[in-house]
């Protein structure tokens, strides 16, 4: 006989979590016949095991409340055969909020936002949810045996494993495995985590119960409060609310009323009764018709019972036990999702405990087979991440060129070719006009004005990813050409703007894997003794004839090729560019803003251009957010006050300019459903705003939120993606902030949060209006991996507040890879070093966003913000100011109007910073101390670089030619990069700061006026409306270089010292003037 553990192995813990031997159930004791309980029991009734239910009351029933059956556990409710809305459950149809004196602040009808539901979102009587729970687990009709209900069965203690609970009585009950349904205060769970964690008070108590609907409706003072059925209504205190709404076919009304736990002393359970009086009194405060409407409760019906909160364990299983619902996380009230995460769980206990097999009743030579060859598909593709994917994706990954469909490299011996070529020379500028438009780097070897090109076919045969065929291409290579790097590397090859094939997969493989630019022909090869001929065209039309005559044999082996038709080439080049995707085509100012940065792809180099999803938005976008120093505190006035006083600072000029209006505008929607401005903060309504703003050469920026509600509860844009982008066009708006509250649970995948902002881009770009998009979902499910194809910029990480670099539990994630929880309350120096692992994702037309820009609400010292200013301008984050404008400071202005900072966020490379080194030394009063090396590449040959010394102290620090340039350094298959063998001058761009005395002349109003002449001679004013960075780049402007502070020779070191809390910034120019592109000046 085979042991426990031999048992254990061979049956319960096999890949499905908990296996099985075929035929064979399992015996499942579940403690505790709540609502989680007794779903999980059906649940597993229907997969086929033996289910007993141990519950401790004589026979469990419910508290007489009533719950919401929200569309997520209504759902997992209907697939297991129980309709709500057959026992007097009724939709929620409406929502409404009463300030604590009565005043109804909002009202929203939400039938339409429902229609997004697969189910119905329910309000249903827990008596009566129970009731049915109960009959549909114990009845002898449905799928399974019928589920043992044992009632007075108090489990006081279970053995993980042996599957077996002790009751109260000393009796024993065992089976295959334990659930432990027992709720908040759970006797299972200390068995899990091998302590008693006791559930605590989170401050608050919540008095609970029903009256009937008719005594309000026949009550004049109350009657208002009852006309509209399925309505939620919430009355608003300081710190207390109450929360009404209907249940029972709309019969009867619940309520809830939470409050501080001190003025009631509930109890731990939720069958405590009540006091009236001290209920009343409680809500004193409120309005007179409510108190009357509360104060119809029937004193014998009254419960109170506190809040329950608990810290979260590490695991919810151990050995043979299991928990769900409030015994693994119990849940403050919201929407009913304590109840309905408890049905969640025990939906997913049903599925990784799948159905007994019987074959009576089984199709198993056609379900089962399909589906386990499916599962192992599956997990072959897992365990081969890189394998390649392509369209139709419906069958799974594609065989081609490459890899084999299990993701193995493919051989290539048995492959032969052979290649046909006329090399020709011609002028280089007509070469030279077919060279990635507007990518910079690109350029002949050779300074003449000839150049060389070949027209090279190939016929390749004996292709086992073809199954043994073959097929022809014919491209144009341009030969003698090199592509200079960010980094300097230079890279040198043929280049290829276009390669013809005759065949379908190649071109598509080609394209989609690699971004090769390949099109369709049809080729026809003539080949003789001494004659070889090439015929190109396509349904008929001829475009080529190639012709090679008098040839003769000779000993291949003697001399190599090259399918480009010259051998001492040391590759292919080219140029990568794989369009977005939408209802729209990208723009050719979004084409033609691609910037070049090469892979390496067996022996071919590809260069990948990137570009804006709608065409704007090529470099990040600067402006103004009021949130952070305002909050709700906003109206019309403040908005153009701080657009006039940017406009009269200079900040406009610097590049600011979008006013970002950002929550608690609106009073609600409309009877047509559109939003309203509420017209005491902006009586002169919005497109006047947005009118006068762009008078001032300023643009408009909007905020809503991808949920029902906003983050401050007013209305949100789901389920009103067209409607609200349409509004807002017709105002004029320019810029959307969109927000990432209220979600309704559709996040946690990158597939539900793309699902949910791709709506709002697909509304945006059919209104017409170029509108840009900036996501602030705050770094939840991975944005910097698929934002970009919908948006312009998206959030990185949790909320920032104003610290260098305190650490805070609110904000628990210290790498933006794998980060479940992104929080709020994030540092400087958190949301900095989470830019380390994701910097490659930044590009034109989309950015990872840093958030806004704490500078002047005063939580850091000046050297802490210029350490801020500086690095959210290295990494291409959107520069939005945070503060209040009209009381900014001379020395806080200063840093905000440094051009030559600017001008590293505005070029147009659009990458981010690399982050070379780093180290932990030196701990300050917060227990954190660093000092690192950030390093980026810059779009016209100059290298920036940042030492920054986030330690307790000074210190000397270093940068090594090879540390900047360590990407180049260390690529592997080059030779020592050229950079490395020159002189670099060094400049610093914080050297000609604005001082305090000239900023305060801007903010006075008299500073003297920025012309041309003055602009070309000043050190610390720039405008860049008269003449862009890139422009001002080229003719030297000393605004945007900064001092002159030495250089860096061959293989040399730059060596300064770095305050605390500060840093050193710097831009670098070969000496040789290559990155200074003299001959562009001239």
């Amino acid at each position: 006989m085979a042991s426990r553990q031999e048992e254990e192995i061979n049956g319960v813990n096999e890949a499905n979590g908990v296996g099985m031997e075929h035929g064979k159930r399992l015996k499942v004791l579940i403690v505790g016949a709540g609502i989680g309980g007794l779903t999980a029991a059906i649940g597993l009734r229907q997969q086929g095991h033996e289910v007993v239910v141990l519950e401790q009351s004589r026979f469990a029933s419910e508290a007489g409340a009533a719950i919401h059956l929200a569309p997520n556990a209504n759902g997992i409710l209907r697939r297991l055969g129980i309709y709500a809305e057959t026992f007097g459950a009724n939709p929620m149809q409406r929502f409404t909020e009463y300030s604590q004196a009565g005043e109804k602040t909002r009202s929203m009808d939400l039938s339409e936002s429902n229609k997004m539901w697969q189910h119905p979102w329910l309000l249903a009587h827990r008596v009566q949810l129970h009731d049915a729970l109960k009959g549909a687990a114990t009845s002898v009709k449905g799928r399974g045996a019928p589920v043992q209900l044992r009632i007075s069965s108090r489990v006081v203690d279970v053995d993980v494993n042996a599957a077996r609970v002790i009751l109260k009585d000393g009796s024993k009950v065992e089976g295959d495995l334990v659930i432990g349904a027992d709720g908040v205060n759970s006797v299972s769970r200390s068995k899990i985590v091998g302590a008693e964690i006791r559930p605590f008070c989170g401050g608050k108590s919540a008095f609970r119960f029903l009256i009937p609907r008719k005594a309000a409706e026949e009550d004049p003072e109350t009657s208002a409060f009852v006309q509209e059925c399925g309505e939620l209504i919430i009355w608003y205190g300081t710190d207390r609310r109450v929360v009404m709404y209907p249940t029972s076919n709309n019969q009867t009304l619940n309520f809830v009323c939470i409050h501080p736990e001190i003025e009631s002393n509930g109890g731990e359970d939720w069958d405590q009764t009540g006091n009236v009086g001290k209920m009343l009194e409680i809500y004193r405060g409120f309005s007179p018709a409510l108190l009357a409407l509360i104060g119809k409760v029937d004193p014998e019906t009254l419960k109170v019972w506190k809040l329950l909160d608990m810290e979260v364990i590490p695991t919810w299983t151990n050995g043979r036990l299991t928990l769900l619902g409030d015994a693994a996380h119990p849940f403050l009230p919201h929407q009913g999702q304590g109840g309905g995460c408890a049905i969640e769980d025990a939906a997913s206990l049903t599925v990784v405990l799948p159905a007994v097999i019987q074959y009576t009743n089984y199709n198993f030579g056609h379900d089962e087979w399909d589906n386990s060859m499916q599962k192992l598909r599956e997990w072959m593709w897992e365990k081969t991440p890189n394998i390649y994917w392509r369209m139709p994706v419906a069958f799974g990954p594609m065989p081609g060129p490459r890899q084999n469909i299990y993701g193995v490299p493919r051989e290539s011996r048995e492959s032969t070719f052979v290649t046909a070529s006329i090399k020709f020379k011609t002028s280089r500028t007509l070469l030279q006009n077919l060279f990635p438009p507007k990518s910079s780097g690109w350029k002949f070897k050779s300074p003449g004005t000839v150049a060389y090109a070949s027209f090279s076919q190939t016929t390749l045969n004996n292709m086992e990813w073809l199954g043994g065929s073959g097929y022809k291409h014919t491209g144009l290579y341009i030969h003698g050409v090199e592509y200079q790097k960010k980094d300097g590397t230079v890279l040198s090859g043929a280049y290829l703007p276009i390669l013809f094939e005759n065949l379908t997969d190649p071109i598509v493989s080609g394209r989609e894997e690699l971004g090769m630019p390949k099109l369709y022909t049809a080729i026809d090869v003539y080949r003789r003794s001494k004659s070889y001929r090439v015929a190109t065209g396509w349904e008929g039309a001829a475009w080529g004839k190639f012709t090679w005559e008098g040839l003769e044999e000779f000993d291949a082996s003697a001399e190599s090729g090259a399918i480009s038709g010259d051998n001492a080439e040391d590759g292919i080049l080219a140029y990568r560019y794989i369009p977005s995707i939408g209802p729209k085509a990208v723009s050719l100012a979004a084409c033609l803003a691609g910037q070049a940065a090469a892979y390496i792809s067996n022996g071919t180099v590809i260069i990948p251009g990137a570009s804006s999803y709608n065409g704007i938005n090529l470099t990040p976008q600067m402006g103004w957010d009021n949130w952070n120093a305002f909050q709700c505190n906003v109206n019309e006035s403040l908005l153009l006050n701080t657009a006039k006083a940017m406009v009269d600072y200079g900040l406009r000029d610097l590049g600011y300019n979008y006013i970002v209006l950002d929550d608690c505008w609106s009073i609600g929607r409309n009877e047509t459903g559109y939003l309203v401005e509420n017209p005491e903060k902006f009586p002169s309504g919005m497109k006047h705003v947005a009118d006068t703003l762009h008078g001032m050469g300023m643009k408009f920026g909007m905020y809503s939120s991808a949920g029902i509600f906003t983050c401050g509860r007013f209305p949100g844009s789901l389920g009103y993606e067209q409607k609200d982008a349409d509004l807002w066009a017709s105002w004029g708006v320019d810029y959307l902030k969109y927000d990432n509250c209220y979600n309704q649970g559709q996040s946690g995948t990158p597939k539900l949060s793309f699902d949910r902002y791709n709506v709002m881009s697909q509304a945006l770009n059919h209104t017409g209006r170029k509108i840009v998009y900036s996501l602030c979902n705050w770094g939840n499910d991975d944005p910097f991996d698929w934002a970009y194809t919908i948006s312009n910029s998206y959030r990185m990480s949790g909320d920032i507040y104003d610290s260098f670099n305190r650490p805070d539990s609110r904000c628990p994630c210290t790498e933006s890879i794998g980060c479940a929880w992104p929080g709020f309350h994030c540092s400087v120096m958190n949301i900095l070093n989470k830019m380390a692992a994701i910097q490659s994702r930044s590009q034109s037309g989309a950015f990872n966003d840093m958030d806004m820009l704490e500078v002047g609400n005063g939580g850091q010292s000046d050297s802490e913000y210029v350490v801020h200013f500086s690095m959210w301008a290295m990494n291409a984050s959107p520069l939005l100011m945070g503060t209040n404008v009209l009381t900014l400071s001379p020395a806080n202005l200063a840093i905000y109007s440094n051009p030559a900072v600017i001008a590293l966020n505005q070029d147009p490379s659009a990458g981010a910073a690399v982050r070379k080194w780093q180290y932990f030394l030196d701990p300050d009063q917060t227990g954190q101390g660093e000092i690192a090396l950030w390093t980026r590449g810059l779009a016209n040959g100059d290298q920036a670089f940042a030492l920054i010394n986030a330690a307790n102290t000074s210190m000397t620090m270093n940068a090594t030619l090879y540390d900047i340039f360590l990407d180049a350094a260390t690529a592997g298959a080059y030779q020592t990069p050229a950079v490395l063998g020159e002189t670099w001058d060094v400049y610093d761009l914080w050297g000609n700061r604005m001082s305090n005395t000239e900023a305060g002349m801007l903010i006075n109003g008299t500073a003297p006026t920025l012309d041309a002449m003055s602009m070309s001679n000043s050190t610390s004013r720039y405008n860049a409306t008269a003449t862009s960075y890139a422009d001002g780049l080229k003719a030297n402007a000393t605004a945007l270089y900064g001092t002159k502070v030495g250089e860096i020779g061959p293989m040399g070191t730059f060596s300064a010292t770095i305050g605390r809390h500060s840093l050193g910034l710097y831009r670098i120019r070969q000496r040789s003037g290559a990155g200074m592109r003299k001959r562009d000046g001239l």
